[in-house]
């Protein structure tokens, strides 16, 4: 699902940045219980939605029948409105409020935060140096540049 999301184009797509992992991590050891049972629960609704329209699982249907899965949970979500507001915030008052709200809509954003907090997000898709060179600041201005 998350390579139909962020395809691999002319960079690498969401699976290359190990976005699954990043997904495991954040259910694993950073989700409540409450969170991760209902994730799981939309993983499995989307095989049951899958199985009722194409009489196979996610994983064995085609590329364009997985697509069409995709788009109409893409279609049920508003994107206007906000994940809920977190009932019982941490200590810092803010939590990974992409856990909340309806499932696709947690899982397209996860999957997003993931791809471009990764290495291949931020260097071949956004072109960003993780470790910048140094910087000379009494470097010498070139002739016909304003400082």
């Amino acid at each position: 699902m998350i390579d139909l999301i962020i395809p691999m184009t002319d960079t690498p797509g969401a699976k290359a940045a190990r976005v699954n992992e990043f997904m495991d991590v954040i259910l694993t050891d950073w989700a409540t219980d409450a969170e991760r049972a209902r994730f799981l629960k939309g993983l499995d609704g989307v095989d049951t939605q899958c199985n009722a329209l194409f009489g196979k699982n996610f994983v064995g249907a085609s590329t364009p029948q997985q697509t069409a899965i995709l788009q109409a949970l893409d279609d049920s979500v508003d994107w206007r409105q906000g994940p809920p507001a977190d009932p019982a915030p941490s200590f810092s008052g803010r939590r990974f409020n992409q856990l909340r709200g309806e499932f696709f809509r947690s899982f397209k954003l996860m999957t997003i935060h993931g791809y471009y907090t990764s290495e291949i997000g931020q260097t071949q898709e956004l072109k960003r140096e993780i470790i910048p060179g140094a910087f000379d600041g009494c470097a010498p201005m070139a002739s016909g540049k304003k400082a």
